[in-house]
């Protein structure tokens, strides 16, 4: 399991204790797709321009969350532009 640091909320993190770094710091850089599970998945101006340096690349994004709950604006996500 990976988390921002909590002191992300008062601005209070570095950029490696967040889950965008932690993914890239696992996983690398993804070739092909990338699928992410998470009930709660809200990613910051970083994130969004990860996934989209990703997507102009041709990886396949895909996040299963509780759309009603996350507060996640989808097309941030599944309609990243190239």
């Amino acid at each position: 399991m990976i988390s921002d640091d909590p002191g992300k909320a008062f601005g209070r993190s570095s950029s490696k204790d967040l889950v965008i770094e932690q993914l890239k710091s696992i996983f690398g850089e993804p070739q092909s797709t990338l699928d992410l599970v998470s009930p709660y998945f809200v990613p910051g101006s970083t994130g969004t321009e990860m996934f989209r340096s990703w997507k102009s690349r041709g990886v396949k994004i895909r996040v299963l969350t509780k759309k009603e709950r996350s507060g996640i604006d989808r097309r941030r996500v599944e309609e990243v532009p190239a």
